[in-house]
């Protein structure tokens, strides 16, 4: 399923679960000029997993400042379902650190817009094998990298080191 209805449309969703989105996404009126937002009620934890695997691409961001302050967990729930993952924020975060584990996604740093629209596009254009495997890739990327057991183990190294 693609993403793009036209060269210059996408139909981005927005899910509310855990964001504190500005009312002015859940409000902003359609346009044939601009992409249209498919903005979801809240999802129980019990569904969200329906909403989740209905996008092709996550984008996970992470402020400019933020790195080693916050982490956006949202990208685990993203390579758990093998979906990819396209990552805005500072190069040096463990946010880049997880995408470039596998090639499951990108890295983009703020405010490079072109960047996002050419990720975007290719996104769209991937055939249905390139998206199998990139899924497969982030699935694989969390049984070996970021299996709990093995990231618990990781922590305790560190900290008793």
């Amino acid at each position: 399923k693609k993403v793009r209805k036209s060269d210059n449309e996408f139909t981005p969703q927005a899910d509310k679960e855990g964001s504190n989105q500005p009312s002015h996404i859940q409000t902003f009126p359609p346009s044939t000029s601009r992409p249209s937002v498919v903005s979801l009620p809240y999802q129980p934890l019990d569904q969200i997993r329906y909403s989740l695997s209905a996008a092709d691409l996550h984008i996970v961001s992470l402020g400019e400042n933020m790195s080693g302050i916050v982490h956006p967990c949202k990208i685990y729930g993203a390579l758990c379902i093998g979906r990819p993952v396209l990552a805005l924020g500072p190069p040096e975060s463990y946010l880049n650190d997880i995408v470039a584990t596998a090639s499951f996604g990108g890295s983009i740093e703020h405010g490079d817009v072109d960047a996002v629209v050419a990720a975007l596009k290719a996104a769209a254009d991937q055939s249905e094998g390139e998206r199998a495997a990139m899924q497969t890739r982030a699935s694989e990327a969390v049984q070996t990298n970021l299996d709990r057991t093995k990231l618990i183990a990781d922590f305790l190294q560190s900290v008793s080191a």
